[in-house]
């Protein structure tokens, strides 16, 4: 699996596409009163459609890497119960599986790893392909400690406990930051459907003011300028949380 890109299911295109299709209709007729214009907004779908991917991709990464750390809890445990490091990873996958009743991403790629080591395969390198997929800080970290302690010998129980309490510490943190994203995320959906809303109510109050909005070219500029700049406002602050949270 590769957790850079997402396919949907025919299920999530149908979900999504309609859904996005339905939304950019809405936001366009209220923007126009013109089922025409309507009609030729509609291609804009893909714009929604595609954050929706983006944010798929970015939600399994986070389930990823929640996973991750069960397995490092894991890891460590059977480490410091005295398995070596290739004969804890069936233990990891039992202990796993009981935590996760339903399909779980970490306990098939722990298992497709340790089936590749069990035919002869080096366990960095089968970890490496995971983390490059993968695409995640904290499963390149534990790669890389791992090919040090494996390289430079060493005790690599020790190394592996060490460096896997900090990578544990390190995703307890990302966890938390991205609490504080998902609100941020919350405050940013308000403040993106506050023009929209001020529109309809202004149309619905006071549709004689809005008029020249909807029956002049002029007003349709203008109005087509307001939704650019409503458009950018959104990207911007989604821009802008994503980086300083």
């Amino acid at each position: 699996m590769d957790y850079k890109d997402y396919t949907f299911s025919n299920s999530e295109k149908a979900v999504y596409g309609l859904g996005s299709m339905a939304a950019v209709f809405l936001v366009s007729y209220l923007a126009y009163q013109s089922l025409f214009f309507s009609l030729i907004c509609l291609p804009l779908a893909w714009l929604p459609f595609k954050m929706i991917k983006k944010k798929c991709i970015e939600k399994r990464k986070q389930q990823l890497l929640i996973e991750f750390r069960e397995f490092l809890y894991s890891l460590i445990v059977c480490l410091g119960a005295g398995y070596s490091f290739e004969n804890s990873l069936p233990h990891t996958v039992e202990e796993l599986e009981m935590l996760y009743s339903g399909d779980s991403m970490i306990v098939e790629e722990i298992r497709h790893i340790h089936r590749r080591v069990t035919l002869g395969e080096s366990a960095e390198s089968a970890f490496r392909q995971f983390s490059e997929r993968a695409d995640c800080t904290a499963i390149h970290l534990f790669v890389s400690t791992l090919g040090i302690g494996l390289k430079q010998g060493g005790n690599l129980v020790e190394i592996l406990k060490e460096n896997g309490n900090m990578i544990i510490d390190q995703l307890a943190t990302h966890q938390e930051i991205e609490v504080i994203t998902a609100e941020k995320q919350f405050e940013l959906k308000v403040l993106s459907c506050f023009p929209i809303f001020m529109i309809a109510v202004l149309d619905y109050s006071s549709p004689n003011y809005m008029a020249v909005l909807y029956q002049t070219w002029f007003g349709r500029i203008g109005m087509t300028l307001a939704m650019i700049v409503i458009g950018f406002g959104i990207w911007l602050g989604r821009e802008l949380v994503m980086r300083h949270t």
